[in-house]
């Protein structure tokens, strides 16, 4: 009876391995989010930036010295076209302000030199608690930001149980690949830019615009409802406090939403956020209703604008890349104008309505 006990254990300890080997080496080898990836050139859905590219920082913490910091819109920022810097593109799924204070405080932490720091902030950033990123295999952070050991992470990753969305997404999209279909990146340059390459699009985009204007995607508003604007205001005092302390350049923007997701953005709450923040500091407005953001050929769809109106914003902020820009296109907010800049963009709702 013993003996055969003993042999029932050690057939559901072996059973339990079994599984549990299986699991990590599936996981290891699909690698949705891009944890173990070395060699991103076959990354076919969007990776864990958020934790992939806080690792690679510091691990690598004399490479860099000037990062633009946003969610995944501010990838439109070119950073080759930034100047008096070794400039990487943090950009990361909804990073928010909350996030990006840890990092920089983190980068200090670990021996990284900071000059110059460019934050985008969306209508999101004041509604999207950070707090319901450390649930979302996309948007977790690197563990030693927020006290936790990045071992503990790589073991729950790998025997956790495949999410099936994700794995189904994966798989379309490695056999789209097949087929010549590309996502939505078609190469992320982690080690260098930090920018996912969106060029293809470009063209396919410049091959027709009168037919990519028409395209019933922009119909469809991207929409998010919350209300942190009183805690991510602190944040960003913090950023602000944290830049003045370690003589650090900092520059703040306001990403240009597409018109269908502005108008549907809360404008009341928007407009009370942006009155406060020019209380904190001075930044640049790309949002409103203008020339750039009522023409549908400068996004990709309604979230995210093109590399080209990146471009734009650069010129406004710095003075280059050298590019045309639309006189409505961008305003440096004080806290001496923000009334005169709230009143004006109130009275382009009223008449786009």
């Amino acid at each position: 009876m013993i003996r055969k006990n003993k042999i029932w254990c050690k057939f559901v300890l072996l059973t339990i391995f079994i599984v549990i080997f299986s699991f990590s080496l599936f996981n290891f080898i699909l690698d949705p989010y891009g944890i173990f990836r070395i060699n991103f050139k076959y990354q076919v859905v969007e990776p864990n930036q958020h934790f992939i590219k806080v690792r690679y920082i510091v691990h690598n913490p004399k490479k860099f010295d000037s990062f633009v910091f946003g969610s995944s819109r501010v990838n439109a920022i070119d950073v080759t076209k930034l100047k008096n810097g070794k400039w990487y593109n943090m950009t990361y799924s909804e990073g928010l302000p909350a996030e990006h204070l840890r990092h920089l405080k983190f980068f200090k932490e670990k021996g990284v030199t900071i000059k110059n720091v460019l934050i985008g902030l969306d209508d999101f950033s004041y509604k999207v608690d950070p707090k319901t990123h450390f649930d979302q295999m996309l948007r977790q952070p690197y563990p030693p930001v927020i006290g936790e050991s990045a071992l503990s992470y790589y073991i729950r990753y790998l025997i956790r149980f495949p999410d099936k969305k994700v794995l189904k997404s994966t798989l379309k999209a490695y056999k789209d690949r097949k087929k010549g279909i590309k996502t939505y990146f078609d190469f992320y340059d982690f080690y260098n830019t930090g920018r996912g390459d969106t060029s293809f699009i470009d063209r396919k985009i410049e091959a027709n615009p009168d037919a990519y204007r028409k395209d019933p995607k922009f119909n469809k508003p991207t929409v998010f409802r919350g209300d942190r604007v009183k805690e991510t205001l602190e944040e960003i005092r913090g950023i602000v406090n944290f830049c003045y302390e370690n003589n650090i350049k900092l520059t703040i923007f306001i990403n240009p939403h597409h018109h269908i997701t502005y108008i549907n953005s809360n404008l009341i709450q928007f407009f009370y956020f942006k009155k406060e923040l020019a209380k904190i500091t001075d930044y640049y407005d790309f949002s409103g209703l203008n020339s750039i953001t009522t023409d549908n050929f400068y996004f990709y769809e309604t979230s995210h604008y093109r590399t080209i109106v990146g471009d734009m914003m650069l010129k406004v902020m710095f003075g280059y890349p050298n590019i045309e820009v639309p006189a409505d296109f961008g305003f440096k907010v004080t806290k001496d104008n923000v009334d005169f800049h709230i009143e004006r963009q109130k009275k382009e709702v009223l008449n786009y309505l």
